[in-house]
């Protein structure tokens, strides 16, 4: 069965999960504040070789 938190995740945007995660949830008068914090992610750089459509 799923939890609270998870079934949040089930209406959040897929971008919103993968980058940020939900550190907090409160109900203030039948609103449902969500804190989030962002995810640190490595970026993978990929390095390619260019080459120019002309001879030399």
């Amino acid at each position: 069965m799923l939890n609270d938190l998870e079934l949040l995740k089930l209406f959040l945007p897929e971008l919103l999960i993968e980058y940020f995660e939900i550190v907090k949830l409160k109900e203030e008068n039948k609103i449902l504040h969500i804190y989030f914090e962002e995810k640190i992610h490595v970026q993978i750089i990929k390095t390619f070789c260019l080459v120019p459509k002309f001879c030399t």
